[in-house]
């Protein structure tokens, strides 16, 4: 008797197993279908996420990363700024600063929170917020510069010293 309920239960499990096998192998396949960019403002900024990651608009220590619902702010590790080529985060002095890559929704370019008005045509500047990086004038446009070693911004000399000698006012939260 035994060994009829075994037979039995090994005929229902087979026969559920070819029916599924069947089952599978008239299963319809899709292409997937890329979903359009979808656009968030961050600063004021449009940035659209089409890839995965992207620069934020004005601090090169964080990085927006792109989900269904729009940009999110990550930040870098301390010392570290966002490299898109490699998407991730780097040693600062060895990846220069970009930001300003970005649009306001009327078209103009983006220059993010601190835009930077040049006081006299040449020269080297603080930054408000962050003594390891400054602004270098030339004819009155401003470049967004990091000093490199791990050297901070001395405002007497306007060149980048050691962390000891620096003289330095920014705050983190200062207005650009």
């Amino acid at each position: 008797m035994a060994l009829n309920r075994a037979l039995v239960l090994m005929m229902i499990v087979g026969v559920a197993v070819t029916a599924q096998a069947t089952d599978s192998s008239e299963e319809t396949e899709f292409e997937p279908v890329e979903a359009p960019a979808v656009k968030t403002l961050i600063e004021g900024c449009t940035v659209s996420c089409d890839k995965d990651y992207r620069p934020h608009p004005s601090d090169c220590r964080k990085f927006l990363q792109c989900t269904s619902s729009g940009a999110l702010e990550m930040p870098c590790a301390q010392g570290t700024v966002w490299d898109q080529s490699q998407l991730r985060c780097e040693h600062e002095a060895s990846i220069p600063c970009k930001v300003g890559l970005y649009k306001y929704p009327s078209g103009d370019k983006c220059p993010g929170k601190c835009q930077f008005e040049c006081p006299r045509e040449s020269g080297r500047f603080p930054h408000p917020r962050d003594c390891r990086r400054f602004f270098r004038c030339r004819n009155g446009v401003a470049s967004y510069r990091t000093c490199k070693n791990g050297k901070y911004f001395d405002e007497v000399t306007a060149t980048c010293v050691d962390a000891a000698y620096a003289t330095c006012s920014a705050s983190f939260d200062a207005d650009c």
